[in-house]
Protein backbone atom coordinates (compact mmCIF):
# COMPACT_ATOMS: atom_id res chain seq x y z
CA UNK A 1 0.00 0.00 0.00
CA UNK A 2 3.33 2.35 0.98
CA UNK A 3 4.05 2.24 -3.20
CA UNK A 4 0.81 3.10 -4.32
CA UNK A 5 0.36 6.25 -1.66
CA UNK A 6 3.82 7.38 -2.90
CA UNK A 7 2.55 6.87 -6.85
CA UNK A 8 -0.44 8.99 -5.74
CA UNK A 9 1.05 11.61 -4.38
CA UNK A 10 3.73 12.50 -6.95
CA UNK A 11 -0.42 13.30 -9.12
CA UNK A 12 -2.53 14.19 -5.96
CA UNK A 13 -0.24 15.52 -3.43
CA UNK A 14 -1.09 19.10 -4.20
CA UNK A 15 -0.38 21.26 -0.98
CA UNK A 16 -0.56 24.97 0.50
CA UNK A 17 2.10 27.27 1.99
CA UNK A 18 1.05 30.06 3.23
CA UNK A 19 -0.97 31.65 0.61
CA UNK A 20 0.01 29.73 -2.28
CA UNK A 21 -0.69 26.91 -4.09
CA UNK A 22 2.31 24.27 -4.34
CA UNK A 23 2.43 21.63 -7.15
CA UNK A 24 3.12 17.73 -5.79
CA UNK A 25 6.96 16.80 -5.97
CA UNK A 26 6.95 14.80 -8.76
CA UNK A 27 9.73 11.87 -8.22
CA UNK A 28 10.50 10.22 -11.71
CA UNK A 29 13.47 8.19 -12.93
CA UNK A 30 16.39 10.04 -14.46
CA UNK A 31 15.70 8.75 -17.89
CA UNK A 32 11.89 10.16 -17.60
CA UNK A 33 13.34 13.38 -16.38
CA UNK A 34 16.10 13.25 -18.93
CA UNK A 35 13.05 12.55 -21.92
CA UNK A 36 11.14 15.55 -20.19
CA UNK A 37 13.90 17.87 -20.41
CA UNK A 38 14.79 17.02 -24.13
CA UNK A 39 11.31 17.89 -24.80
CA UNK A 40 10.54 20.93 -22.82
CA UNK A 41 13.52 23.12 -25.51
CA UNK A 42 10.77 22.51 -27.68
CA UNK A 43 7.90 23.81 -26.62
CA UNK A 44 9.61 27.13 -25.84
CA UNK A 45 9.76 26.97 -29.83
CA UNK A 46 6.06 26.42 -30.54
CA UNK A 47 5.45 22.66 -30.01
CA UNK A 48 2.05 22.05 -28.19
CA UNK A 49 1.35 20.76 -24.72
CA UNK A 50 -0.30 17.75 -26.34
CA UNK A 51 2.28 17.36 -28.72
CA UNK A 52 5.30 17.45 -26.40
CA UNK A 53 3.18 14.94 -23.53
CA UNK A 54 2.97 12.22 -26.78
CA UNK A 55 6.52 12.70 -27.43
CA UNK A 56 7.58 11.90 -23.81
CA UNK A 57 4.99 8.75 -23.29
CA UNK A 58 5.59 7.58 -26.82
CA UNK A 59 3.00 5.06 -26.23
CA UNK A 60 3.33 4.07 -30.18
CA UNK A 61 7.12 5.39 -30.65
CA UNK A 62 6.90 5.60 -34.79
CA UNK A 63 3.58 7.48 -34.44
CA UNK A 64 4.93 9.45 -31.79
CA UNK A 65 8.15 10.35 -34.20
CA UNK A 66 6.03 11.24 -36.84
CA UNK A 67 3.88 13.71 -34.68
CA UNK A 68 7.37 15.16 -33.31
CA UNK A 69 8.41 15.73 -36.76
CA UNK A 70 5.18 17.82 -38.05
CA UNK A 71 5.41 19.78 -34.42
CA UNK A 72 9.71 20.43 -34.30
CA UNK A 73 10.31 19.87 -37.65
CA UNK A 74 14.00 18.34 -38.36
CA UNK A 75 14.47 17.80 -34.98
CA UNK A 76 16.35 15.05 -33.78
CA UNK A 77 13.88 12.36 -32.12
CA UNK A 78 14.87 10.95 -28.56
CA UNK A 79 14.42 7.41 -28.39
CA UNK A 80 12.55 6.06 -25.41
CA UNK A 81 15.28 3.81 -23.49
CA UNK A 82 13.90 0.23 -22.56
CA UNK A 83 14.02 1.35 -18.77
CA UNK A 84 12.11 4.17 -18.90
CA UNK A 85 9.42 2.11 -21.40
CA UNK A 86 9.27 -0.91 -19.31
CA UNK A 87 9.21 2.10 -16.13
CA UNK A 88 5.88 3.26 -17.40
CA UNK A 89 4.06 0.95 -19.48
CA UNK A 90 5.08 -2.42 -17.39
CA UNK A 91 3.33 -1.40 -14.25
CA UNK A 92 0.12 -0.79 -12.56
CA UNK A 93 0.65 2.54 -12.01
CA UNK A 94 0.81 3.37 -15.74
CA UNK A 95 -1.81 5.98 -15.59
CA UNK A 96 -0.97 7.37 -12.60
CA UNK A 97 2.67 8.03 -13.61
CA UNK A 98 1.33 9.30 -17.34
CA UNK A 99 -0.51 12.14 -15.16
CA UNK A 100 2.99 12.60 -13.39
CA UNK A 101 4.98 12.92 -16.12
CA UNK A 102 2.23 15.43 -17.27
CA UNK A 103 2.24 17.82 -14.11
CA UNK A 104 5.76 17.40 -14.70
CA UNK A 105 5.71 19.41 -18.12
CA UNK A 106 3.44 21.95 -16.69
CA UNK A 107 5.08 22.62 -13.24
CA UNK A 108 9.12 20.93 -13.66
CA UNK A 109 10.66 17.69 -11.76
CA UNK A 110 12.44 17.34 -9.05
CA UNK A 111 16.07 17.06 -10.43
CA UNK A 112 15.17 18.34 -13.30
Amino acid sequence: MDEFNQEMDTVYGWKIQGDKIVPPETRLPKNVIERIAWIRQYTEEGLTFLGALIAVLAPDEEDAKAQFALGAGESEWLPMTKECREWLYNSPFTTIRQQAIALALMYGAKGE
